[in-house]
């Protein structure tokens, strides 16, 4: 955040120091704990075979509850989607717009020309303002 919002190198490197030093002891600790323990691998065909749910009462509520789960993270995911390209977010209005995306950019270009120049400038082509 602060190397991308703020462009505040020495905050990022404090905090990259910072976040590694957990990072390296939940390895050494893990490493730790794996190299007690003693591990067995069994090779060969594999006898078992997988059982089935056939039984109607558990098939279809199971299937219904997934079926459910699915339904919710797509009206998720279809909400943010189309609720990018609406004209007022507190109104309800259904107008098509893409005013959102391109005052992103738009800020980009005002918040600091020698900043963002070189990351953008290929990407975007200045408008004519």
């Amino acid at each position: 955040m602060s190397i991308v919002g703020m462009f505040d190198t020495t905050a990022g490197a404090v905090f990259s120091a910072i976040l590694i030093i957990p990072a390296i002891t939940v390895f050494v600790v893990q490493r730790y704990w794996i190299s007690r323990a003693s591990v067995v691998s069994v090779t060969g065909k594999p006898t078992g075979t997988p059982q089935l749910i056939t039984h109607p009462l558990v098939r279809w509520p199971l299937f219904a509850l997934v079926m459910a789960v699915v339904l919710l993270i797509l009206i998720i995911y279809l909400t943010i989607f189309f609720r990018a390209f609406r004209q007022d977010r507190g109104v309800w209005t259904n107008a098509f717009t893409v005013d959102h995306f391109v005052g992103v950019n738009n800020r980009l270009w005002i918040e600091s020309d020698d900043r963002y120049h070189l990351v953008i400038h290929d990407c975007y082509p200045r408008s004519p303002d």
